[in-house]
């Protein structure tokens, strides 16, 4: 089973005959500086975002029920509506400083903000969604498992489960000083036993980590803080670039006596 009797120990030589096409490598470390602050600023800017929008009407809604009884009279039902309605009409992000005067410029904020709360919500969904669905590979290290725990493990991971034996305690019949000659003869083998028991193989040899790949889903907090860290960067290109286009869009519409009516002033 020998190709060839080389007295010559070269591992260089060994290495080229035998190199590998790629090496990996794993490590437990932290996360830099540089990912960290860019995750808070961009988690920072998504909670603005979120909590400018839901904190607002949260506050009006408790301190409506604390004014006098006679300012909220009427049917219930219809005031929520009607004031519900007047909300969105007038829900304006898009706000400028100091307020435009001309109802032209009032009603292009309009329009960029309902333009712009689309644009956010689709995104946000689609966003939502690949995250959600988009396949990654999930690695799971398992100390030290148990016999049991190994088997069901090998029964799910079969092809990506690596436990490499760490005992390095077990009693050997040949030694450090052992000749290959001398281990040729003896078969490599440590010991002929006619009873085999995987059990006591693996006694003998447990591993101290076992380590398994599989694909799967990014959960739950993942995906929420992705959003919430993207909610802040759209927002502001959104808020860039929409505005512009709204009132080209619309000063093509405008009736040209106001258009001109600044001029005659």
């Amino acid at each position: 089973m020998v190709e060839e009797w080389n007295a010559n120990a070269s591992f260089s030589f060994y290495y080229k005959q035998c190199a590998p096409q790629e090496c990996t490598y794993t490590y437990s470390g932290h996360n830099n500086v540089v990912y960290i602050v860019t995750t808070i600023i961009g988690l920072v800017g998504g909670l603005t975002k979120v909590l400018q929008v839901i904190i607002p009407p949260i506050v009006k809604f408790v301190r409506k029920k604390k004014r006098p009884k006679e300012e909220v009279a009427g049917n219930k039902f219809s005031n929520v509506y009607q004031e519900a309605k007047q909300y969105v009409k007038t829900f304006n992000i898009i706000k400028s400083y100091p307020p435009p005067i001309d109802p032209h410029d009032i009603r292009n904020q309009l329009i960029s903000t309902r333009l712009f709360v689309v644009c956010l919500l689709a995104a946000l969904f689609i966003l939502t969604v690949y995250t959600a669905l988009i396949d990654v590979t999930i690695t799971h290290t398992v100390a030290s498992p148990p016999l049991e725990q190994y088997e069901k493990l090998y029964e799910n991971y079969p092809l990506t489960l690596f436990c490499p034996s760490m005992n390095s305690s077990a009693p050997s019949r040949y030694h450090i000083n052992s000749t290959l000659n001398e281990i040729v003869s003896l078969l490599m083998v440590e010991e002929w036993n006619a009873n085999a028991s995987f059990s006591s193989y693996y006694k003998q040899c447990a591993p101290q980590e076992c380590t398994y790949t599989y694909s799967g889903h990014n959960n739950v907090v993942y995906i929420v803080t992705t959003i919430i860290g993207l909610v802040g960067g759209l927002t502001k290109v959104l808020q860039v670039i929409i505005p512009p286009i709204v009132k080209f869009v619309r000063k093509t519409k405008r009736p040209k006596e106001e258009v001109a009516e600044p001029f005659l002033a």
